[in-house]
């Protein structure tokens, strides 16, 4: 069914897990004032959510292609919480491009995923600028040029994850605060050299 916003509200609420849900439809009419001022981590991990649902409803394998998954555009208010620290929406059906506020908050969390999605779009130039300190944005269909990885004096950035997208060129050098870049594989990157340890 559809998933039930009115969760996010509840005042005690400080992490939401939702593995291998069969949730539909998304976060479209989602606002600010609906979630929990305490929310730390919220987990709507969708990897594996076509194949288990299909075979809970007795459905044939051959319709994952055409599965209805959870997702729309990307919550902002979500990761704009104050105390948010962690936030997964990794294999869902999200799209659209990806705001600059999601990644520039001033507040330092732990590990932002949004791999497997639908998202299109460049990269925000404030991916330097980031506090999250894990940033997982592989297997979508960002393009243009991956921003400077030099990190900015406040940015906790250490890892970083952007294969499988359709970037064209990266040729920035990196900071010395990143420790995992995953950027080559499955892009049209011209090769630098800086980027061949980290494949």
């Amino acid at each position: 069914g559809i998933f039930p916003v009115s969760f996010l509200k509840y005042p005690k609420l400080v992490g939401l897990s939702t593995p291998n849900n069969c949730f539909k439809g998304g976060f479209e009419n989602l606002t600010c004032a609906q979630i929990s001022s305490r929310l730390k981590y919220i987990d709507f991990d969708g990897l594996y959510t076509p194949q288990h649902c299909l075979k809970e409803h007795g459905l044939i394998s051959s319709r994952i292609n055409s599965f209805d998954y959870f997702g729309g555009l990307l919550p902002d208010c979500i990761f704009l919480q104050p105390r948010i620290e962690e936030a997964s929406f990794a294999g869902n059906g999200f799209f659209g491009t990806l705001p600059q506020d999601v990644l520039n908050r001033n507040m330092k969390g732990l590990g932002l995923n949004l791999s497997r999605n639908f998202l299109v779009g460049t990269l925000p130039s404030t991916l330097n600028k980031s506090f999250w300190s894990k940033l997982d944005l592989s297997y979508n269909k960002f393009d243009g040029t991956i921003p400077n990885l030099i990190a900015s004096e406040f940015s906790q950035v250490t890892s970083v994850i952007l294969n499988n997208n359709r970037f064209s060129f990266a040729s920035s050098p990196l900071s010395s605060k990143i420790e995992k870049l995953i950027v080559s594989q499955g892009n049209l990157l011209q090769d630098e050299p800086i980027y061949k340890r980290y494949r």
